[in-house]
């Protein structure tokens, strides 16, 4: 889900609770925090010797132990509206943030962080269930490197 289908899933149900939901089906618990929104850029080199780079908004939840907190989803796209903002004018002004894929981190109670991707976002009866995705390797040249095409 990019940012700009975000925010404006967030925008159309400004006073439902937020729930992501992991790839498991789980949800994570409601009293979650943003503790950081943050533009990730990541430029590398693949095994077939090309150059790449990736952005991605990446917003971090914690839980603490104040379980009678919750976010409505108008104080979350507050959050992360202001947060672009900020985004933007401390790195890469002219970057195109509206069509970054978003990404939530997360700790889980194991103390493992991972990294999903916003899959999709339905309304039901408890408020908007924000579906987070695996984010999975793969080879990006498997004609350069000798990896069958069809192997994955």
């Amino acid at each position: 889900m990019t940012l700009k289908e975000f925010i404006g899933f967030l925008k159309c149900n400004n006073e439902k609770k937020i729930h992501f939901i992991l790839p498991s089906n789980k949800f994570l618990p409601l009293n979650f925090h943003v503790t950081e929104v943050g533009l990730s850029q990541k430029h590398f080199v693949d095994c077939g010797r090309t150059y790449r780079n990736k952005e991605s908004i990446q917003i971090q939840l914690w839980n603490s132990t104040d379980t009678e907190h919750f976010i409505l989803a108008s104080k979350f796209e507050s959050i992360v509206e202001k947060s672009i903002g900020g985004l933007k004018t401390f790195f890469n002004s002219n970057l195109d943030y509206e069509s970054l894929l978003v990404e939530v981190e997360y700790e889980d109670e194991n103390d493992t962080s991972s990294i999903y991707t916003v899959e999709s976002c339905e309304l039901s009866s408890n408020g908007c269930n924000f579906r987070l995705g695996s984010i999975h390797t793969t080879c990006l040249a498997p004609e350069k490197c000798g990896v069958e095409a069809n192997c994955c």
